[in-house]
């Protein structure tokens, strides 16, 4: 939420397009839709162009935002990872709505964590780094198949971690090459590539949303 001059705008056509489809889009809160980045050049943006209501409403539909989605009871949507070869999705759903990231543990975890090569759980200048072990212990006590994150950067927009337990995906290229993930009715993963696109500042017109 918290890049380039358009935030507000990509949040807003998002919801439209909630609105105009619920089954359609699904969102997932990231590291980057918490108070400490919110609170500084997003909160004046929204002033600037709109108000402090505005503000305010927007914090409050974003933390409103789930941290994970599942997929056909077996694929797992998340911004970033996981904390725990222990964590369950009972204690994911037992997250409270309408809390910041940063005032919750567990959350704040979820949407720092990345996968590493090594097996183990350590932590980093960013947060927590689980491994293969971890994610596979994970994935097996929830019955759950894979991991699809986001988070990193990753060389042509994908990268297959963990023996293809985790599936990192970068569709916010400023250069290069993004990809996003496509999942058939029987889950099986297609990954799509494309070209990196104008950032949003370019956009003229956002009215043709």
């Amino acid at each position: 939420m918290d890049k380039g001059h358009t935030s507000v705008q990509v949040l807003i056509a998002l919801l439209l397009f909630k609105l105009h489809c619920p089954e359609c889009i699904h969102f997932t809160r990231g590291n980057h839709e918490a108070r400490m980045f919110l609170k500084g050049r997003v909160r004046k943006q929204t002033i600037r162009q709109y108000d402090e209501e505005v503000y305010n409403l927007m914090v409050e539909v974003i933390n409103e935002i789930p941290v994970a989605i599942i997929l056909g009871h077996k694929v797992l949507f998340i911004h970033a990872g996981i904390d725990s070869p222990d964590l369950t999705i009972d204690k994911m759903k037992a997250i409270p709505k309408g809390v910041d990231s940063e005032d919750h543990d567990l959350m704040s975890n979820l949407v720092w964590a990345d996968p590493k090569d090594e097996d183990g759980l350590t932590e980093s200048s960013a947060g927590l780094e689980f491994g293969p072990d971890i994610s596979k212990a994970f994935l097996e006590r929830n019955n759950l198949d894979r991991i699809v994150r986001g988070h990193t950067s990753v060389h042509d927009g994908f990268a297959d971690q963990h023996d293809g337990r985790v599936i990192t995906i970068w569709s916010a290229p400023t250069e290069g090459r993004g990809s996003y993930a496509n999942f058939d009715s029987s889950l099986v993963l297609h990954v799509e590539h494309f070209d990196a696109f104008p950032i949003f500042s370019e956009i003229e017109d956002w009215s043709v949303l």
